[in-house]
């Protein structure tokens, strides 16, 4: 289609009507994340690491994500360990997946340290996630950050 360049060059002319209307109706199949999809993660981390994980997360925050660091390690290290195990995290939020890298302005604001920074992983949950890849993904997080820190010479 020619015309003036509308959405980035994907389509010319005027607001499209119908992929509206679609994504209205899209938006009607979405289902919230149940609460206790992060509260059993969060409670097999804290099972498997006690002082070793850090939940940065408030315990009223967002049901789909949570944020933890494993102080002694690098996230961006963890990160590379677990893709290639196939569990797929995140260093930072989604909003900043394109920025240059640096330390998280949200998690200083919380007053963490430079260390746990450094080290902290967001995990994003969704309905469909079961409680066996819950627990696989802490099972290849004790082995990697185990690793890890024996890599950096920490406990």
């Amino acid at each position: 289609m020619l015309g003036g360049g509308q959405e980035q060059g994907f389509r010319s002319g005027t607001e499209s009507v119908p992929m509206i209307a679609g994504f209205g109706e899209a938006v009607k199949e979405i289902r919230p994340v149940d609460p206790s999809v992060r509260k059993y993660m969060k409670a097999r981390l804290v099972e498997y690491f006690g002082d070793g994980v850090k939940i940065n997360s408030p315990e009223d925050g967002i049901d789909s994500i949570l944020n933890v660091s494993f102080p002694g390690c690098r996230a961006e290290v963890l990160l590379h360990m677990l893709e290639e195990k196939e569990i797929y995290v995140s260093t930072g939020s989604a909003c900043s997946s394109n920025s240059k890298k640096k330390a998280s302005h949200v998690l200083s604001a919380m007053g963490l340290s430079d260390g746990d920074i450094e080290g902290a992983l967001r995990f994003s949950f969704s309905d469909d996630n079961t409680p066996e890849e819950m627990d696989r993904a802490v099972a290849v997080l004790e082995e990697v950050v185990i690793k890890h820190r024996k890599l950096m010479n920490r406990k």
